[in-house]
Parts: structure tokens; sequence; C-alpha cells
């Protein structure tokens, strides 16, 4: 039901392995990630997929009814529920340090990560790194055919800003494991249409907060690994759409896996 809200996930993926790339290495990952939104968006849905399932091309919503569909699509818009794909691309640069690039469903993002264990060998590493990433673009309202018609967000432009830790180990050329920390904020500016239901355009702003971690692993041989991650996020923020304010707080889980080359 809520997994066909949005055709994008929100990136809150790592599927990176602690150890921090050595100079002129470099590794390619394939993300696939999957969004369950929070708690508090799966209660504000519910009833409004029930009124756009009743509502006629001429029947007309109260202001009551209006303010629950309004709560529920705004909630899922912003807390991007949904499927996604990424391309990450990652380089070592020396001294402790790599950078990764990743892209894909609207959103960009760059991070950089620096290793806090001594650069000797051994299974065990330590490492921390911040991303920024932006996202841009209209996103679908699938959660019935009538919601992209009642709510429709025509414009929406986000900055995720994170940081992270890892810890892990390496098991020879076969294993590696990892887990860690991570804290995330998104400032947002999005442009709602729901004239479907009466209402002139309105834009929307705030912030969305993340805080959690991961645990994640992967299992292959020399340069090719099968990845996979789990993402566990408390959520808190709200948002004021019509002049109603929306809760998008709640515990969001985020299973991701995808193949990784490292060269």
């Amino acid at each position: 039901m809520l997994m066909l809200a949005l055709g994008c996930a929100m990136n809150l993926a790592e599927m990176r392995s602690a150890r921090v790339l050595e100079g002129g290495e470099w590794q390619l990952t394939q993300v696939n990630s999957v969004v369950v939104p929070s708690a508090a968006v799966a209660r504000s849905i519910d009833p409004a997929r029930e009124l756009l399932g009743e509502l006629g091309e001429d029947d007309e919503l109260s202001a009551q009814e209006r303010e629950v569909v309004l709560g529920g699509l705004t909630a899922v818009a912003l807390s991007s529920p949904g499927y996604g794909t990424y391309l990450d691309a990652a380089v070592g640069l020396g001294h402790g340090f790599d950078l990764s690039a990743r892209v894909g469903n609207g959103s960009y993002s760059v991070q950089a990560r620096r290793s806090l264990l001594p650069p000797r060998k051994h299974p065990w590493h330590l490492s921390a790194g911040l991303r920024v990433g932006y996202s841009s673009g209209g996103a679908w309202l699938g959660v019935l055919d009538l919601a992209n018609t009642a709510l429709s967000v025509s414009s929406l432009r986000r900055l995720d800003l994170s940081a992270h830790a890892a810890a892990g180990r390496d098991f020879g050329e076969w294993g590696k494991l990892w887990w860690g920390p991570r804290l995330q904020a998104s400032p947002y500016r999005m442009q709602l249409d729901a004239s479907r239901i009466g209402l002139d355009p309105q834009t929307s702003t705030g912030t969305l907060g993340w805080a959690g971690g991961f645990v994640g692993g992967g299992i292959g041989w020399r340069w090719v690994h099968f990845c996979g991650e789990l993402t566990v996020l408390g959520a808190w923020g709200r948002t004021q759409a019509y002049g109603s304010e929306y809760s998008v707080s709640g515990v969001v889980l985020a299973p991701h896996w995808g193949v990784q080359v490292t060269l």
C-alpha cells in the first residue's frame, strides 16, 4: 500500500564498509533502496485514501475532509517512501581520505570520509564522513490515481546534510561487516497544488531531521561483493500547508542492497 506512494525514495543509505579506500583505489556501487515511512505518515494516509476513493468528479470535500486529505498526502510527499536506485562512485585520495559521488532518482550528493585508525594492515576499521545532497523535481503521489489529481507536488527542493561514523571488519577477501550511527537534517521548499479539491497552489517550507543507525555487510570474492544494509532512523519534523500543521515524526525503516566493485 504505502510502498507505492512515491516513485522514488529518499537517499538514506551508506552502503559502504568502514574501510576508507587507499590512494588510487576505486569503488563503484549500484544501490537499491526502499524507504518504509513512519507510523505518523501511515496514520495520515489511510483516511486520505478512503476519502479520495469515494470522491466523485462533481463532489466537494468539506473543510475537515480537505484537512484529512492534505495532511496525508503532504506527509507522504515529504517523507518520500517508496523504491529508488542510485549509482555511487568513490575514489581513495590517500592520507586516510576518500571521496564519493552519488546520483539517482533526481538526487545528487557528494561525501568525504576520513579513517580514524592509523594506516596499518588489520581487519578492523573505523571512519567518519560528511555528505551533502540535493534533491529536485516533482513527486508523483500515486497512492490512488485520484490522489495525483487531488494534490500534486509541482516543485520540490531539498538539501540533505548528513554525518555518520562507521566501525567494521573485513574477513579476508570474501566478506565485510559494518555498523554505525547516522544523523541527517533536510531543509526543504515544496510547491503544492490542490486545485482538484478547490484550493490554490501554496508553498511549504521547513526542516526534517533523522537520527539513528545502520548495519550492513557484503559477501563475494576479491573485487565483487553483494552488499546489504538496514537503516533504522527516528524521524522528526512538522510542516504547515493550507492553514494546518502536519507531523512526519516516527520510526523510518530503510533496507538497501546492491552490487559493489572495488578496483
